[in-house]
C-alpha cells in the first residue's frame, strides 16, 4: 500500500524488479522501489531522563534507518540515560551504530525542582 493510498503490485525475480503497477503517480513507484530494494523506517522511542520533570524523553531518528537495523537501534536505546535540561532537537545519540544517523529529542524536558 502506497503512502498516498494506491494498492501497488510489484513483480520481482530475486532482487530485480520486473514490473510495478497500480500506482497513480511517481511517488508510489518510488515508494515501491525503496520498499523492495532498501526498506527503511523512522524510529520513535523514549530514553530515561535523570533529574527531569518527566521520567523519559521522546526521541526519534533524524531520517529513516535500514529496517534490518531497527532492533539493534532499539536495543542500544535501552541503555541511554540523559540529564535535564533537554531541548527538542538536541542530539541524544550521534551517529547511532555508525549509520550516520542521529537520535534527536522530540520534546523538551526541564530539570526537576
Amino acid at each position: 500500500m502506497c503512502p498516498l493510498g494506491c494498492k501497488i503490485t510489484v513483480t520481482t525475480r530475486g532482487n530485480v524488479i520486473l514490473d510495478i503497477s497500480g500506482n497513480a503517480c511517481r511517488t508510489g513507484e518510488g515508494y515501491a522501489r525503496q520498499e523492495i530494494l532498501s526498506p527503511s523506517r523512522i524510529i520513535m522511542s523514549v530514553v530515561r531522563c535523570r533529574r527531569c520533570d518527566m521520567p523519559t524523553v521522546s526521541v526519534k531518528t533524524e531520517k529513516p534507518v535500514p529496517k534490518d537495523r531497527m532492533e539493534d537501534i532499539m536495543r542500544s536505546l535501552r541503555d541511554i540515560e540523559v540529564e535535564a535540561p533537554v531541548n527538542a532537537g538536541d542530539v541524544i545519540v550521534e551517529n547511532v551504530l555508525g549509520l550516520g544517523i542521529n537520535i534527536i529529542a522530540t520534546r523538551s524536558v526541564r530539570k526537576k525542582k
